[in-house]
C-alpha cells in the first residue's frame, strides 16, 4: 500500500518556505517540523517519481531521472557534516524534483 500523495500546492509551499529559511540560515523547532514534512513529501513522491523515470523512452533521460531519484533518497538520512542550511536546501530541491516527476508520472494501474 502506497503513501497518499501530498497536494502539489502543499509541497510547493513547503519547498519555497524551506528555500527561504535556508537563505536566512534559520533553525529551531519550526524548521525541524518543516524538514519532517519535506521528508514525508519525499517519501510519498518516491513511487510515482520512479514510475515516471521507468517509463521514459530516452535512455539518457531515464538514467538521469533515476540518478536524481537516488540522490533524493539520500536526503531522507542526510550526513551531519553539512551545514544545516545546506541540508535544508538539498532536501527542498530533492522534494521539488520528485514532485515534478510525480506530476508527470503515468497512472498507476496496479490492482489491489
Amino acid at each position: 500500500m502506497s503513501t497518499p500523495l501530498p497536494h502539489p500546492a502543499e509541497v510547493r509551499r513547503d519547498v519555497e518556505l524551506a528555500l527561504a529559511l535556508a537563505n536566512t540560515r534559520s533553525t529551531g523547532p519550526a524548521v525541524d517540523a518543516l524538514k519532517a514534512r519535506l521528508r514525508a513529501h519525499l517519501t510519498a513522491l518516491l513511487e510515482p517519481a520512479r514510475r515516471y523515470a521507468t517509463h521514459l523512452v530516452d535512455d539518457h533521460a531515464r538514467a538521469r531521472a533515476h540518478s536524481t531519484i537516488e540522490h533524493a533518497t539520500t536526503q531522507l538520512n542526510p550526513t551531519t557534516d553539512q551545514p544545516p542550511a545546506d541540508r535544508l536546501r538539498l532536501l527542498a530541491k530533492a522534494t521539488d524534483h520528485l514532485a515534478r516527476y510525480a506530476a508527470a508520472a503515468p497512472p498507476n494501474h496496479t490492482r489491489s
